[in-house]
């Protein structure tokens, strides 16, 4: 176009306007958009897997909460009570004396000529009381060694001596035995 009052609104020529650029210019916009779309995939990957987590803890809430809804509290109480009078019962258990276990040892003990007439016995005192007939004193000082000579006797005290009409030896022997050879074998 032409020259219109001396100002030329188009140029004759044209030149072409050429941008030159150098290879690795863009490096950093592409590092940036790398780093940008993996802290996108990773904050939208977190963000699903925290969902997630939610949701199954929200079903393991609801699971606790049906099983604390179904559970007897009543019988769980009256299961605690029970437990510790057994655990009181075993202990008494464990410490019980076994008195057929003194018997028995003691019936060992006893010499075949000997006659028993009484037996009295206190578990709590730990002492037996015997009166009994032997056909001599022989017999009774053997009597009283056969006792004595067991671990299980602690001591043995003999009390009055008398000859029956029968002629046999009377006697009482009060024995004290070792509890802890009486209790339950753990």
């Amino acid at each position: 176009m032409s020259d219109i009052g001396g100002i030329q609104l188009l140029p004759q020529a044209r030149k072409e306007l050429k941008i030159k650029q150098k290879k690795g210019d863009n490096k950093f916009l592409y590092i940036s958009i790398a780093i940008l779309s993996s802290v996108v995939v990773l904050g939208s990957g977190l963000t699903f897997y925290k969902m997630s987590l939610e949701s199954k803890i929200d079903d393991l809430n609801n699971r606790f909460t049906a099983l604390d809804k179904r559970r007897d509290k009543s019988l769980e109480h009256e299961l605690k009570v029970l437990n510790s009078r057994f655990s009181v019962i075993s202990d008494l258990i464990k410490n019980h004396i076994f008195i057929t276990q003194a018997l028995d040892k003691l019936s060992g003990l006893i010499n075949e000529k000997v006659q028993v007439l009484s037996l009295s016995m206190s578990a709590a005192n730990g002492k037996i009381s015997l009166h009994a007939t032997g056909p001599s004193y022989t017999t009774v000082a053997r009597q009283l060694s056969s006792f004595l000579s067991s671990d299980l006797i602690k001591t043995a005290d003999l009390g009055s001596m008398s000859v029956g009409t029968d002629g046999k030896v009377e006697f009482g022997i009060e024995l004290a035995f070792d509890k802890s050879k009486l209790l339950q074998k753990q």
